[in-house]
């Protein structure tokens, strides 16, 4: 099964990538529908994305936050589309793996009107 990549901006340069399943689309002429698979990072490597750092999600291997070298104050759109468990799976990668800089801007972003149980934590 072919497999893309699901890229979301949370704001500060902040980013998840997903690999998510393709579409379904016709064969090809000679019958193959299959294309070669990869792991998230491999994926975001790939793809030209020029992270600063990557956090894998402990959770789910399909999936990595990307911390880029710029980022923007975020939208009502891009806090909106946060739930809770994408607050809490954040915060878990970026407390294994991510380094002082990453949590800088995952304050930044809390502050700014990040998820409402992390502005009184």
């Amino acid at each position: 099964m072919k497999k893309n990549l699901l890229i979301r901006s949370f704001g500060y340069g902040i980013m998840s990538a997903e690999v998510v399943p393709a579409p379904e689309k016709p064969a090809r002429p000679n019958g193959d529908r299959s294309a070669p698979e990869g792991d998230a990072l491999k994926m975001v490597r790939e793809s030209g994305l020029r992270a600063l750092e990557a956090a894998l999600d402990p959770e789910d291997p399909n999936r990595v936050y990307l911390l880029m070298a710029e980022g923007h104050a975020p939208s009502r759109y891009e806090l909106g589309q946060m739930e809770e468990e994408d607050w809490k799976r954040l915060k878990a990668a970026v407390t294994l793996a991510g380094s002082s800089r990453f949590s800088e801007r995952l304050s930044m972003l809390v502050e700014d009107g990040g998820h409402p149980a992390d502005q009184h934590a």
